[in-house]
């Protein structure tokens, strides 16, 4: 095949070239002279250097932005006639310029767009009674403005009236789908129980209909400025394939490696995150749903939880995403104080204050749930079985 050249940058300014040829890709940074090492590298596994880094899959950090599920169905309906799709780097060629994080990519010599704009305010959205001719619109609309990973049906959204300098929306905007009746009210309550147990989240709304949810990007900081983003799965050298392929040990390791400041509280976080997770039977916690956020490589935190739903409503017999204890199954107490004992490195008094605040945040939420059940009665069963969850803490 020909060689597809695309240019790579970070924030707004252009780093480098992502080459592919044939079977073979080639990142190589440009004018090393003017770049800031701290700054303008495109992940923290490959640093500012004059050699090219090479592979024969596409590098991990730029994976990470290659949108899936529904959102790839999407754009596979509409534009396979014309390019293949499959084919990583010119989904980033079609995507690439809208993405999360700092790393964007665009065709060689082209500019960046630097706005995102909306038909619709935030309350329209969140009140809009045909919420899912809307959500279906709106894909429609912003398909090749969004890459982000993830199955579940989802977009980037902007703010009517609030444009930004960025190219892409300061909203996530998640659907339900058919496949998973409720998965938007799933999340909605699993995200408010993460915020009651001290967790950092990040802003989210639910649709009066309980069919969309609203979600905004934690790694946009308040001067709208972005932040550099980075999932576990890549700063384990893995593919997207490989985010089950792994342990919560393993995600404890990378994090500490990192590392994350402050220490403390990242280890703390992370462990509650995963408590969280196993209490919740979030059966989707992968590598990808773990990450860090920095402005500056001296300067590392813990992502915000994100992506967090209880996984057996919908399959009973799910089990977690990556092994804790060298198992794939719903851990006990015991193996979860040992994890953050040894795994995280916390003190025992410190893991009895995080189990009792992951416990005292979802008896916090219990009674929201229930209201919002006698309320929206088309989701009590959804709302039974997540309450029946949440009561299951594990023996």
């Amino acid at each position: 095949m020909s060689t597809v050249i695309l240019d790579v940058w970070v924030g707004d300014k252009r780093v480098g070239q992502l080459f592919q040829e044939d079977h073979t890709y080639i990142f190589q940074y440009r004018e090393i002279a003017s770049l800031d090492p701290q700054k303008d590298l495109v992940s923290l596994t490959m640093p500012v250097r004059a050699r090219q880094y090479e592979t024969q899959i596409l590098m991990p950090p730029f994976q990470m932005v290659l949108p899936e599920g529904a959102l790839l169905e999407n754009l596979r309906m509409r534009f396979a006639k014309v390019m293949n799709i499959s084919n990583d780097v010119l989904l980033l060629r079609l995507i690439g310029n809208h993405t999360i994080g700092r790393v964007r990519f665009t065709e060689a010599g082209a500019p960046l767009e630097t706005d995102a704009h909306s038909h619709y305010s935030l309350n329209e959205l969140l009140t809009y009674p045909g919420t899912e001719d809307l959500f279906k619109e709106l894909m429609d609309q912003l398909a090749i403005r969004s890459g982000v990973s993830g199955v579940q049906p989802k977009v980037l959204w902007n703010d009517f009236g609030k444009k930004i300098a960025m190219p892409a929306g300061r909203y996530i905007l998640k659907s339900a789908g058919h496949e998973y009746p409720g998965l938007a009210v799933n999340e909605y309550f699993c995200l408010k129980a993460a915020l009651a147990c001290g967790l950092t989240t990040p802003d989210f709304h639910l649709s009066d209909s309980g069919k969309m949810l609203v979600v905004g990007r934690f790694d946009i900081d308040n001067n709208n400025h972005q932040l550099a983003f980075e999932e576990v799965c890549a700063l384990q050298h893995l593919s997207a394939h490989g985010k089950y392929d792994s342990s919560y040990e393993a995600v404890a390791q990378t994090i500490q490696k990192t590392p994350c400041v402050p220490p403390g509280n990242a280890r703390r976080d992370l462990f509650k995150s995963v408590l969280l997770s196993m209490i919740l039977k979030n059966g989707d916690a992968h590598l990808k749903n773990f990450g860090i956020l920095y402005d500056k490589t001296e300067r590392k935190w813990l992502a915000p939880v994100y992506d967090l739903v209880s996984t057996v409503v919908y399959l009973p017999r799910d089990v977690p995403a990556l092994t804790l204890a060298g198992k794939k199954q719903w851990p006990g107490s015991e193996a979860l104080a040992d994890f953050g004992l040894h795994a995280c490195g916390l003190r025992k008094k410190d893991v009895r204050q995080c189990i009792d605040e992951v416990k005292a945040g979802i008896v916090k939420i219990k009674p929201q749930l229930k209201k919002f059940c006698t309320e929206h009665k088309e989701y009590s069963e959804l709302c039974e079985r997540l309450g029946f969850i949440m009561n299951s803490y594990p023996d």
